[in-house]
């Protein structure tokens, strides 16, 4: 264990100070002002600019994925080769190591899609796991409110209330209520993400220190006690992640189920209809996927497509009544009485004491 930390930190060590020569040389910078870097070149500079020099040299990916993939015990699989394939291995595209996916990770994002429209839930002991200055963060809890003058343009009010704009269409409602859960869930993803920055950063210093104590002879307890810190760091690191991946899924499928009720807006479908279509399973390939097939397939009209709601013809209904003879002018006119023969009532129009022509 010793012998095995030793080496990992003296290689990465070693790196991470040969990059920074490099990168202090005075003939590379030199090559770089003569060389007059491109638009496109110049813009992916300042992106790495922003982003940050990165502590891991991209190098070594190779040789990390394939430490972890031992770990893992996950041999890759040898593939026999001809001579042919011997010949003309160098023209094709080189097989790179990839880090593996756990059918449990796989299983903890299908769980998040599962329930689309699922409300996002924090615990409170992953709260207590990740503390941070409340004034700092508050910006993070809540989605932004809607700014005065667009509340005012949208509820048509005579003065301007903070946040009381209202959207007419149902399902536009809809769609911003799901925008704002995926802003929280995006949002809650950056506790943990910073917070593993800050354990994973210190945890690289931790052990250089750790190298440069074994160099100088440091007794044995001590450098139990420092394994033992660098261990408890590598645990939450593994929880973080896996916190920041649950918080990431339910964001996907909040946004997807937005993108359903901007779809469906133009559908003539009555609103639980579409409220269900909105939640059911996500699978990432469609925005709807399989389970509108199985949807569409046990509707009324076995067709694959959305029914359409077409209002119902009125039947024209014509009151039965019996011939009767003309009223006499002295006669009162009836405007309706119960019919013997059928428990309903008969309706009888008022009769037009005029003679209707070719009449005598």
């Amino acid at each position: 264990m010793r012998m095995l930390i030793q080496q990992e930190v003296r290689s990465s060590v070693q790196e991470i100070r040969r990059s920074l020569r490099s990168e202090n040389s005075p003939g590379t910078s030199r090559q770089l002002e003569d060389s007059g870097p491109s638009s496109g070149e110049s813009s992916e500079s300042e992106e790495e600019d922003r982003s940050g020099r990165p502590l891991f040299p991209i190098e070594d990916i190779d040789h990390l994925v394939k430490l972890v993939r031992s770990t893992m015990e996950l041999e890759d699989e040898k593939e026999e080769r001809s001579v042919t394939d011997v010949m003309f291995q160098g023209l094709g595209e080189k097989k790179r190591k990839v880090f593996p996916i756990h059918e449990n990770i796989s299983s903890l994002i299908q769980a998040e899609w599962r329930k689309a429209d699922k409300k996002v839930f924090i615990p409170r002991a992953m709260k207590r796991k990740y503390p941070f200055p409340e004034k700092e963060t508050e910006i993070w809890d809540k989605a932004p409110k809607v700014d005065v003058a667009v509340s005012k343009v949208s509820r048509k009010s005579a003065l301007p209330v903070e946040d009381s704009g209202v959207l007419k269409d149902p399902m536009d409602k809809k769609a911003d209520g799901f925008l704002r859960r995926s802003w929280e869930a995006a949002a809650g993803a950056f506790k943990p993400n910073v917070a593993a920055t800050c354990v994973s950063r210190s945890l690289f210093v931790w052990l250089s220190q750790l190298e440069e104590k074994i160099k100088a002879g440091a007794s044995r307890s001590h450098l139990i006690s420092e394994v033992t810190t660098a261990q408890k760091a590598s645990a939450f690191l593994a929880d973080a992640s896996v916190d920041a991946l649950r918080l990431s899924a339910r964001s996907v499928a909040l946004s997807n189920s937005a993108r359903r009720a901007l779809w469906l807006k133009n559908w003539t479908g009555d609103l639980p209809s579409k409220s269900h279509l909105c939640s059911i399973p996500c699978e990432g390939e469609f925005l709807f996927g399989s389970a509108l097939d199985n949807i569409l397939e046990k509707a009324a009209d076995r067709k694959r497509g959305f029914p359409s709601t077409r209002p119902q013809e009125r039947k024209f209904f014509r009151p039965s009544r019996r011939f009767r003879s003309p009223q006499r002018s002295g006669d009162k006119k009836e405007g309706w009485r119960p019919s013997r023969r059928s428990k309903g009532f008969m309706f009888s129009r008022p009769q037009d004491s005029s003679k209707r022509p070719g009449q005598q």
